[in-house]
């Protein structure tokens, strides 16, 4: 699934039409984007947690060749991977939390 799959599925499920759903989507992930780029936590229970990690520079090597590369310090974003999907027919909603055996909080 795309944004424009996400937009069109929300204007069938709600009735809106495509554009007020465009506005939706783009409003949600603007202010996801907005948050993380203060360094906030984002968590929106369902679906996950993401936020912005630093890592400091570093020197790779590849062990093999003996090369070697300095790497700058820079920013990736993390999430926690512990949302839900829908299993079609009875099972209903299972968590990747439960299939790969972890508690469930």
């Amino acid at each position: 699934m795309n944004k424009q799959d996400l937009m069109e599925a929300l204007s069938k499920d709600t009735g809106l039409s495509v554009t007020k759903a465009a506005e939706v989507v783009n409003v949600f992930f603007d202010e996801m984007t907005d948050a993380l780029v203060k360094g906030d936590r984002v968590e929106i229970r369902g679906l996950g947690s993401f936020k912005v990690k630093h890592y400091d520079g570093y020197t790779g090597r590849n062990p093999k060749t003996e090369w070697s590369y300095t790497f700058e310090s820079g920013n990736t974003y993390n999430s926690d991977g512990t949302w839900s999907y829908k299993l079609g027919g009875q099972d209903g909603v299972v968590t990747i939390r439960q299939e790969r055996g972890y508690d469930n909080d």
